[in-house]
């Protein structure tokens, strides 16, 4: 077993929890700015 692919491996996947991560961040974001999910509790 070469261990050194398993790190690379588990590197790889961190980055890609790390972006996912980021990605949904972003997204949500850009939701909140276009379309309020709580548009009742804003202030009159």
């Amino acid at each position: 077993m070469n261990r050194s692919y398993f790190v690379i491996l588990s590197h790889m996947k961190t980055n890609q929890l790390i972006l996912g991560i980021i990605a949904i961040a972003i997204l949500v974001g850009i939701a909140f700015l276009v379309f309020p999910l709580f548009p009742e509790q804003k202030p009159e």
